[in-house]
C-alpha cells in the first residue's frame, strides 16, 4: 500500500562497513502486574535505545484518549547521527545502517519512537507527542523504530510520559424529586439537523478550490490524490451545487494564485471549501505541518506550503465559513483538539451568523494510506460516501463522526477536526453542507 508522507532525507548510501564490537541490548523488567490509568492520570518512565520492546504495564481500553510524550535523544548506529523521538536529523551520516533502508520496521523516519498494544499488535508511530485513541484494548509497548536484530549497537535514552487525556465521567449526585414534576410530560426528543426545514434560511454561496497532486518531479508518485479530488469536485458540484475550482498537479505559484483569486472575489456571504490530496512533512522542532505542491524539493522549503501560510489565507478571506480538509501525511498538525457540538434549528440559525474556520484532517500526526478505497485513498472514500449519504444538512462535526468511523475501520490513521486556531474562528461556528 502506498502511504502519502513527509518527505524522507536520507539518501541512497553505500554498503555499510564492517560492524564493531557489538554490546548486550537492554532486557526489561516485565511488570510485576498491569494496570489501566484513571482519567487525567500519568505514567512516566525511559524507553533505552538498545532495548527491545518495553512492556510499559498500562492497560489501554478501546475507545479511550491517551496522550505520549517523549524528550531525549538517542542513536541508532555509532554510523547514524543523534535524533530526538521523531527520528528527524537533516542529512544521515555516510555509514549510517540505514543506508539501505533495511533497518527500520515501520514507514516513517528511522529512529523514531514508535508504538503497539499488545505484544504481536499493529505498530504504529509516537515521535515526541501523540495525541490517540486506543483502538483495542491491550497493553502499551515502546520501543525505537530499528530493527530488533541491530540493537546492540544502539546509545541513548528517552524519558516518557503516557496521559490518559478523555475527561472523567460527571459525579451524580442524589436529589429529590418533587410530586409535581412526576406528572410532568416528558421532554420532546431533540431536533436533528436532517429534521430542520431550511427554506427559511440563506446559506450563502458555496466555492471550492479542490487540489489533488499525484505527479511529483523529486517526489515519488502518489496512486489516486487526483482521482480523489476529481470525484470530490464533481460531488460538490452536482449534488451540493459548489461553483468548484479543480487543481490537478500544481505547483505552489500556481496554488497561491488560486487562494488570492478567492481572496479577492470572496466576500461575507460566501462560504469556501479547499480540499488537499498529496504529499505532506512535519518539521517537529517547529512543530508546522507542510503541504508538498508538485514542485516541491527535497532538500529545501522554498516551494512548500506551511500551515501557516494557508492560516494567514483563512485570516484575511471574508468568507463567513470555511473549511480546509487536508488528505496528506501530519495533516493534524492544521488542528487544535477543540471540539464543537450541534443540536437542532436553533443551533443552525445562530450558526449562519457565525464565522467559522474549521479543518478536517485525514490523519494526526502519521502518515495516512494513498489507496484502500476502491481507487480512491481510504480517507476520500469515507468523504465522498459520508457527502453522497446525506439527505439534508449535515455540519462539519456530524461530517467528521461518519468519515471518522469509516476511516478507523479500515485503515492505521485516525482522522481529525476542530477549529483553526489564530484564523479568526467564532466560538460555536462551524461549516454547513446543504444537498440540493
Amino acid at each position: 500500500m502506498k502511504i502519502r508522507t513527509c518527505i524522507h532525507r536520507a539518501s541512497a548510501l553505500l554498503v555499510v562497513l564492517a560492524l564493531g564490537a557489538c554490546q548486550a541490548t537492554h532486557q526489561y523488567t516485565t511488570p510485576s502486574k498491569v494496570v489501566p490509568l484513571a482519567a487525567g492520570e500519568s505514567k512516566s518512565f525511559q524507553i533505552v535505545a538498545g532495548g527491545h520492546w518495553r512492556n510499559t504495564g498500562i492497560q489501554l481500553k478501546a475507545g479511550t484518549e491517551y496522550r505520549i510524550i517523549a524528550d531525549g535523544s538517542w542513536r541508532m548506529s555509532p554510523h547514524c547521527n543523534q535524533t530526538n523521538a521523531s527520528g528527524e536529523v537533516l542529512q544521515y551520516t555516510l555509514f549510517c545502517q540505514d543506508a539501505l533502508n533495511t533497518r527500520p520496521i515501520v514507514a516513517v523516519n528511522f529512529q523514531t519512537l514508535i508504538a503497539r498494544i499488545g505484544p504481536a499488535g499493529a505498530l504504529f508511530p509516537v515521535g515526541k507527542h501523540l495525541e490517540f485513541t486506543a483502538e483495542e484494548d491491550g497493553v502499551l509497548y515502546l520501543g525505537p523504530n530499528d530493527n530488533q536484530a541491530w540493537l546492540f549497537d544502539n546509545t541513548g535514552l528517552l524519558s516518557v510520559k503516557v496521559t490518559r487525556i478523555d475527561a472523567p465521567p460527571p459525579v451524580r449526585t442524589a436529589r429529590r424529586i418533587e410530586p409535581a414534576r412526576l406528572a410532568a410530560p416528558a421532554p420532546k426528543p431533540p431536533e436533528t439537523l436532517t429534521q430542520v426545514d431550511t427554506g427559511s434560511l440563506d446559506f450563502g454561496k458555496f466555492h471550492a478550490l479542490v487540489i489533488g497532486n499525484d505527479i511529483y518531479d523529486d517526489l515519488p508518485t502518489l496512486a489516486t490524490a487526483r482521482a480523489d479530488a476529481e470525484r470530490i469536485a464533481s460531488v460538490l458540484n452536482t449534488e451540493y451545487g459548489y461553483a468548484v475550482t479543480l487543481l490537478r498537479d500544481v505547483t505552489r505559484d500556481q496554488i497561491l494564485d488560486a487562494f488570492d483569486r478567492l481572496r479577492r472575489e470572496l466576500d461575507e456571504d460566501d462560504n469556501l471549501l479547499i480540499y488537499y490530496a498529496g504529499h505532506g512533512w512535519l518539521d517537529p522542532d517547529a512543530d508546522r505541518g507542510y503541504w508538498l505542491p508538485v514542485d516541491a524539493r527535497r532538500d529545501t522549503r522554498s516551494r512548500w506550503l506551511s500551515n501557516g501560510d494557508i492560516t494567514d489565507l483563512l485570516r484575511a478571506t471574508k468568507a463567513r465559513q470555511v473549511m480546509v480538509v487536508a488528505d496528506s501525511c501530519y495533516s493534524g498538525t492544521l488542528t487544535r483538539g477543540i471540539k464543537i457540538g450541534s443540536e437542532g434549528s436553533g443551533y443552525l440559525k445562530k450558526l449562519m451568523i457565525k464565522r467559522s474556520r474549521t479543518v478536517l484532517t485525514s490523519g494526526a500526526l502519521e502518515p495516512v494510506a494513498d489507496s484502500g478505497g476502491g481507487g480512491h485513498s481510504v480517507f476520500a472514500k469515507a468523504f465522498i460516501e459520508s457527502l453522497a449519504q446525506n439527505n439534508g444538512v449535515l455540519d462539519g462535526t456530524q461530517l467528521y463522526s461518519k468519515v471518522r468511523e469509516r476511516v478507523r475501520l479500515n485503515a492505521d490513521q485516525t482522522p481529525q477536526y476542530s477549529n483553526i486556531r489564530k484564523a479568526g474562528h467564532e466560538v460555536g461556528g462551524d461549516f454547513v453542507f446543504t444537498k440540493r
